[in-house]
C-alpha cells in the first residue's frame, strides 16, 4: 500500500480537487491522510462530506505549519510507501499505479518524475529528459519541482524541519542520499497549480526570514555535509549569505551601542 500525506490550511476551494485526484487513481491499494492545521475556513467541512475508509482526516488544534502538519502525517502512516501531495495540487489516474510499476520492474527505493505547471502546459523548471537511473549529483544540478514516492522503510527517523517554511527540499536531500540513486521516470505525474518551492524561491523571500533560514541549514550538519559534496555552488552561496548577515549584524550592534543617544540615556 501507498500512504498520501496531505497538509492542508485554508484550502477549501482546491482541496476537492487534490483529494478527488486521488480518489480516482487506477490503483486502488492506498490510504490518503489529511492533515487539517487548525484551518479557520471550510476545509474541516469539506473533508466530512467524503465517506471512504481509505481517507483519515487528523486536524492539529492549534496552526503549527506545512512542514508540522507533514510531519503529522508522516508520523501516522502504515503503507510501504508514501507521497506527498500539496491541497491545491493533484495528480493524474495513473500516478501511482506508474510509480509502483516502475519501483516493481527496478527494484527501486525512490522513484521519482517531472510535474506539469498547469498554468502553462510545461514542465515546471528544467528537469530531466532521459528516463533512467539518477544519481544525488544529477539531481542536485536540476532547477526543477519534482515529485515522487519513496519507501517508507528509506524514510526511517527522518522528517521535514519545522523551522524551514517552503523548503522541502531538505528532506528530499537527505533521502536521495540515503537511496544513493533513484529512478526517474519522464511522464509528467503531478499537476502543479502553485509557485515551486525549494533553492529556486529563495531570492524571493524577505531578507530577515531567509537569514533564519540559512541559519537553521548551518545548523544541520548532515544536510550541510551533503549539499558540499552534491552542490558545492550552491554551499558556498550558503555559508556567504550567513556570512553576510553576521557581519551587517555586529555593524548594526556597534551603531547602536554606539549611539549618541543610547549614551545620553546612560
Amino acid at each position: 500500500m501507498i500512504s498520501v500525506v496531505m497538509a492542508a490550511y485554508d484550502r477549501a476551494a482546491t482541496l476537492p480537487r487534490a483529494v478527488d485526484s486521488v480518489l480516482g487513481q487506477s490503483c486502488r491499494d492506498w490510504e490518503l491522510i489529511v492533515v487539517d492545521d487548525a484551518s479557520a475556513d471550510e476545509t474541516a467541512a469539506v473533508l466530512q462530506g467524503y465517506d471512504d475508509p481509505r481517507i483519515h482526516v487528523f486536524r492539529h488544534g492549534r496552526r503549527r505549519g506545512a512542514a508540522a502538519a507533514r510531519n503529522s502525517g508522516l508520523d501516522l502512516m502504515t503503507g510501504a510507501w508514501f507521497a506527498i501531495v500539496d491541497p491545491d495540487d493533484e495528480i493524474v489516474p495513473d500516478a501511482l499505479s506508474t510509480l509502483l510499476d516502475t519501483a516493481a520492474q527496478t527494484g527501486a527505493a525512490t522513484v521519482v518524475c517531472n510535474c506539469l505547471d498547469a498554468r502553462t502546459g510545461r514542465p515546471t523548471g528544467r528537469g530531466h529528459d532521459i528516463e533512467g537511473w539518477k544519481s544525488e549529483a544529477d539531481t542536485a544540478r536540476l532547477s526543477v519541482e519534482g515529485w515522487g514516492m519513496h519507501t517508507t522503510e528509506l524514510l526511517g527517523g527522518l522528517r521535514f524541519d519545522e523551522r524551514l517554511p517552503g523548503m522541502e527540499c531538505v528532506l528530499w536531500t537527505k533521502l536521495a542520499h540515503v537511496a544513493g540513486r533513484r529512478y526517474f521516470v519522464s511522464s509528467a505525474l503531478r499537476v502543479s497549480h502553485g509557485a515551486g518551492d525549494g533553492h529556486v524561491a529563495t531570492a524571493r523571500r524577505p531578507r530577515h526570514e531567509q537569514a533564519a533560514i540559512d541559519r537553521a541549514l548551518v545548523d544541520d550538519p548532515a544536510y550541510l555535509e551533503i549539499l558540499r559534496a552534491t552542490d558545492p555552488g550552491e554551499y558556498h552561496r550558503l555559508l556567504r549569505r550567513v556570512w553576510r548577515a553576521k557581519v551587517m549584524s555586529k555593524i548594526v550592534g556597534d551603531r547602536v551601542s554606539s549611539s549618541p543617544e543610547r549614551d545620553a540615556a546612560a
